[in-house]
């Protein structure tokens, strides 16, 4: 965080925008590079505070929101010496309830931005290029293609690209993982809006649980192992196991098989997910080798 607090300093002091403009600069650049939960925006707003209160000789200002953010009381002698704050900059300190009231004012405003909201992609009126891909280009069976349209988990968008549902569990839609059907162009990606809570996937009527990075990987898989139709499945859709940890709140688990992809990144995760989930689960590590979603 310290490095980052460092860049944002140096990009404020080596560029002449105006106060309202680099605060909108440096809030878009950094959103760009970093992918923030609520408590790092809520970070990232006390050190813009800090930064340009500062620069504007708002000093009293940025120290109280570093401090009431961060919880690392500091002095504000520290940061005059650091920024090179002049002396003309230090008459203008407001008061501390100013201070409160300006912090506030910003946290509150980056954080109640409109969030995006989510929606299927515009659906195509046949099935007919995803059928093509699954089945002659990856090999699925075609069992497993109808299953999951017949269940409402798959369907063809507009571009005619496979868009792979997940659902929250109420059975609203609340994540479309899209991948695309030309052989020449591999596109990967998800609808805006996606939350990885609810990535793909299906519920089973046992106690075992199947993790793969990708919903053609879980179907691939069960092309292989019709039977393990029974049991649980999820997909990561990414490496990062936020829909997993939601799954497993949701059903009683109690053996789960790491179906990875045996690469670098697939391999390093792998071993993440034993160390963490082999406290209170059975786990097994069965990688697969040479596909990818």
């Amino acid at each position: 965080m310290k490095d980052l607090n460092n860049k944002i300093i140096k990009q404020y002091f080596e560029n002449k925008f105006n106060q309202e403009n680099n605060y909108k600069a440096i809030l878009s650049k950094v959103r760009k590079e970093e992918k923030m939960g609520k408590n790092k925006i809520i970070k990232m707003c006390a050190t813009f505070v800090l930064t340009i209160g500062v620069a504007a000789g708002l000093a009293y200002a940025g120290t109280v929101v570093y401090e009431k953010v961060f919880k690392k009381p500091e002095k504000i002698d520290n940061f005059v010496e650091e920024l090179q704050v002049k002396d003309e900059d230090l008459k203008k300190i407001i008061s501390k309830q100013e201070a409160l009231e300006k912090a506030k004012e910003e946290i509150k405003r980056y954080l109640e931005e409109k969030e995006i909201e989510f929606s299927l992609p515009e659906r195509s009126d046949s099935f007919r290029h995803i059928y093509a891909y699954l089945i002659k280009t990856r090999k699925i069976d075609r069992w497993v293609v109808d299953q999951f349209i017949k269940e409402k988990m798959l369907y063809e968008n507009k571009y005619h690209s496979c868009v792979f549902v997940g659902y929250d569990y109420d059975g609203n839609p609340r994540h479309a993982a899209i991948r695309g059907t030309m052989t020449s162009k591999a596109f990967k990606g998800e609808t805006r809006g996606s939350d990885k809570r609810f990535a793909f996937h299906r519920s089973g009527e046992n106690k075992m649980l199947h993790v793969y990075e990708s919903p053609i990987d879980m179907m691939s898989y069960l092309t292989l192992y019709p039977d393990a139709i029974k049991d649980h499945h999820v997909a990561l859709c990414c490496l990062a196991d936020t829909s997993l940890q939601e799954y497993v709140k949701h059903y009683d688990i109690q053996r789960i098989f790491l179906h990875l992809d045996n690469d670098e990144w697939g391999r390093n995760q792998t071993e993440k997910l034993k160390d963490f989930y082999g406290k209170s689960y059975d786990i097994w590590d069965e990688q697969l080798a040479g596909r990818k979603g």
